[in-house]
């Protein structure tokens, strides 16, 4: 019975030993990859300042995508005087980004897109097809949020695109920024991004005085000219249309839970 009870001894210390170097192991693996990581530079976020400089950056090559800006001075009057005035109603006007609302001239794709920073643009074809002031301002609302969310800087930062801005702090000044232009103008966003500028653009309409189903109206323009047809970016670049309209509805149901005051304008 005493050569058991050292036996077990001496295998309990043996077993105490062996964790333990395991342990000192695990703790020096750790170490190491903390050290490896810190030797990484992170992968850096644009700032409100870059996101502004390489929105204005990115504008001839945009432009250039849709042949040309517009000459129509009054649509484009109406474009400004609309996006202006949702800027101007919302937290957006005091969060410091620099909005410019231009109509470019293709008269074929239906289309709308918002650099960062807070260029934004819309065709002359979907201009043409809004039926009301209302649907204008879902357009534009959409695509404020788009901006105030950020949403371009993160996708930029999920693909990796900015760790130029730590390769390049040594080169010429505005050559990081230059790099992103092209990456820029060719952004989509997730499902969730959508989702997002979808709710903060019915907050934003709504502040501005906008009944908020005009979302809905824009949503049904663009399915009734797509089936007839027409060249509708919408389809390629956001999610699921049924889905979408949904969950706007959802979203309208959450923001007025007892209905969409009759005040305000379609």
């Amino acid at each position: 019975m005493p050569f058991v009870r050292y036996s077990s001894l001496r295998n309990r210390r043996s077993l105490a030993l062996a964790g333990a170097i395991v342990l000192v192991l695990i703790l020096l693996m750790a170490m190491g990859l903390r050290s490896e990581r810190d030797r990484t530079p992170a992968i850096p976020t644009l700032t409100q300042s870059q996101e502004i400089t390489l929105g204005l950056k990115a504008v001839p090559a945009l432009v250039a995508r849709y042949g040309d800006l517009s000459a129509n001075s009054e649509q484009q009057q109406t474009l400004q005087r609309v996006g202006q005035h949702l800027v101007t109603s919302s937290a957006a006007d005091k969060a410091g980004w620099r909005f410019t609302f231009r109509l470019l001239a293709e008269p074929n794709r239906i289309d709308a897109y918002a650099l960062p920073g807070g260029q934004i643009f819309i065709t002359t074809a979907l201009f043409n097809r809004m039926q009301t002031e209302g649907q204008l301002a879902a357009v534009l609302a959409h695509q404020i949020a788009h901006v105030t969310g950020r949403h371009a800087a993160k996708q930029l930062k999920a693909e990796g695109l900015t760790a130029v801005l730590v390769a390049g702090e040594d080169a010429q000044e505005g050559a990081p920024i230059d790099a992103l232009v092209s990456e820029v103008v060719n952004l989509t966003y997730s499902t969730a991004d959508e989702r997002a500028a979808d709710t903060e653009a019915l907050r934003i309409m709504s502040m501005a005085g906008y009944d908020p189903n005009a979302m809905l109206g824009v949503l049904r323009v663009l399915a009734n000219a797509y089936y007839a047809g027409a060249d509708v970016a919408y389809f390629t670049t956001h999610p699921n249309a049924a889905d979408r309209v949904a969950y706007i509805q959802q979203a309208i149901a959450a923001l007025y839970p007892d209905g969409v005051p009759e005040s305000l304008s379609e």
